[in-house]
């Protein structure tokens, strides 16, 4: 992995609010898939899971970061849909095996907000920069084009990783759940917003009018940075959702605001990386 070396290219930025769902593709958990995860290790002890496509060669690769629950039936499902649509995926297991005991449970959140109170996100960071890596030199991958794509706290790694690592092609990420630790530490050395001006790929990001971890005040200064940096970031607001919306389940389950929050990153993606 290479630090960024800094370009003056310039970028755009664009706020996009989303109120049309009448051409939504339906969200990757209700679609049939046929691809199954085959467990890999990566490095000395990341487990992870790879998800391949009928056709491999020269196929674009992305990183998926799981939610704060880690690799669950609602990720691997993502990361399915996208192998069937030509994709390389990776979706590792940050928390190494130590995460919650029970990751699909989103209705009671004590355990998961625990795990994460815990979490070593530095590590993290670095880890999602070494799967970049291990897509970048998989065999039949296209090195160019490997992105990453991440919900929730996986987001807030896809956005680190993807800030330090100078090779990512596209960056997708749903409601970081981190935008600013309440206190740095060895642990948490830096807040993934205060690193985004090192940004080099493009970026979606998408979240709610009502996530409380988002308000507006956080939400205008990070687009108004964007531009002052000059990134080329997409920001895409869905009204009426909250926090994890994508969530298989009520109470945090947003049904339109999941449909096309999966239709916008999946052209995004294909874009950026098919490109």
């Amino acid at each position: 992995m290479q630090l960024p070396r800094f370009r003056n290219t310039k970028r755009k930025d664009e706020l996009v609010e989303v109120t049309d769902v009448s051409k939504v593709t339906l969200p990757a958990e209700e679609q049939p898939h046929d691809v199954a995860g085959q467990p890999v290790v990566i490095g000395a002890d990341l487990p992870a899971e790879i998800f391949l496509p009928s056709r491999v060669d020269g196929a674009p690769a992305i990183v998926m970061c799981a939610e704060a629950y880690g690799p669950n039936h609602a990720t691997r499902t993502v990361a399915a849909a996208l192998a069937e649509r030509g994709f390389v995926v990776i979706l590792p297991d940050y928390y190494r095996g130590e995460g919650p005991k029970d990751r699909e449970n989103y209705v009671d959140f004590t355990e998961v907000g625990s795990v994460i109170s815990k979490f070593n996100f530095r590590r993290g960071f670095l880890d999602i920069a070494m799967c970049i890596d291990y897509m970048r030199s998989y065999p039949q991958v296209n090195p160019d084009r490997v992105g990453v794509w991440g919900y929730c706290t996986g987001a807030t790694l896809a956005l680190a990783a993807a800030c330090i690592h100078r090779e990512v092609a596209a960056a997708v990420a749903f409601f970081p759940s981190q935008p600013r630790f309440v206190a740095h530490d060895d642990a948490h050395p830096l807040d993934v917003i205060d690193m985004m001006w090192t940004l080099q790929c493009p970026l979606l990001i998408e979240y709610g009018d009502e996530d409380a971890i988002w308000p507006l005040e956080l939400r205008t200064e990070v687009e108004r940075r964007s531009k002052a940096w000059e990134l080329d970031a997409e920001f895409v607001l869905h009204p009426g959702a909250g926090h994890a919306f994508n969530a298989p389940v009520p109470p945090l389950r947003n049904d339109s605001a999941d449909r096309l929050g999966w239709t916008t990153a999946l052209e995004f993606i294909q874009k950026r990386l098919n490109s």
